[in-house]
């Protein structure tokens, strides 16, 4: 067959081999074997597992931070109780057709200054197959805050102010 002259035969030629690359990939394709980052609780793997489609920490009703944001497919997080946050309280969400296991039916106390780890899972009910997602939680001191300002109207800080500093005297 014949290939067309002048400044359009590149593109001709560039559009025919990617319509055979793309009918070899397609061919390919279907012999692939389907991979899977889910795993059941013995580590086989299997069928996908479910996913938490939310996941909550709360104190009090306080919301409290995931590290990272929350997404369904990221399994390890930290968060960071204030040390006034004595427990906190646990809500998730299982995708659809899917069950949660491990959530605490009441508030996880954490002791100032320690950290806890939970792991909880979202379950396939035919399959059993499950999917952990591990948040470890850390309260603080309270002791880990520094101001980044201080001033007295009417008189002056001695020494100028240096938030490693703690004792002052006005004059």
């Amino acid at each position: 067959h014949l290939l067309p002259h002048g400044p359009y035969m590149a593109v001709v030629v560039v559009q025919r081999l990617l319509v055979k690359l793309l009918a070899l990939a397609a061919a390919l394709l279907p012999a692939l074997p389907a991979s899977s980052d889910s795993t059941t609780e013995a580590g086989s793997s299997q069928e996908p597992a479910c996913t938490l489609a939310s996941l909550v920490l709360s104190s009090h009703g306080r919301p409290i931070d995931l590290d990272p944001g929350f997404r369904p497919h990221i399994f390890r997080y930290s968060a960071t109780l204030d040390f006034s946050m004595s427990s906190f309280s646990v809500n998730v969400r299982p995708d659809t057709g899917c069950e949660d296991e491990g959530v605490p039916p009441k508030p996880t106390v954490v002791e100032i200054g320690s950290s806890t780890t939970l792991t909880l899972y979202a379950k396939h009910p035919d399959t059993g197959a499950k999917q952990s997602y591990d948040i470890e939680v850390s309260r603080l001191l309270g002791s880990e805050t520094e101001l980044q300002h201080l001033s007295v109207v009417g008189g002056e800080l001695s020494p100028i102010f240096d938030p490693a500093v703690r004792s002052y005297t006005v004059r």
